[in-house]
């Protein structure tokens, strides 16, 4: 899960909402326009942020050489 590889994760995600930001994770961008959740028809975005922190490099995720 999101708070077992980054141990900040739910604090920042807390603290974003507390700004007012909707936040959500583990959306497939293929998929995102017929997610209920999403439905994209009602909401508004000021932005979305994609975030890839492993592309498959040489080096695990927690390893600082690979981020």
């Amino acid at each position: 899960t999101l708070n077992d590889k980054y141990r900040f994760a739910m604090e920042n995600v807390r603290e974003l909402r507390a700004l007012g930001c909707r936040v959500g994770h583990g959306i497939d961008v293929k998929t995102m326009t017929s997610n209920v959740l999403l439905c994209l028809c009602y909401l508004k975005f000021d932005r979305i942020v994609f975030n890839f922190p492993h592309a498959g490099f040489e080096y695990p995720e927690e390893d600082v050489r690979q981020i």
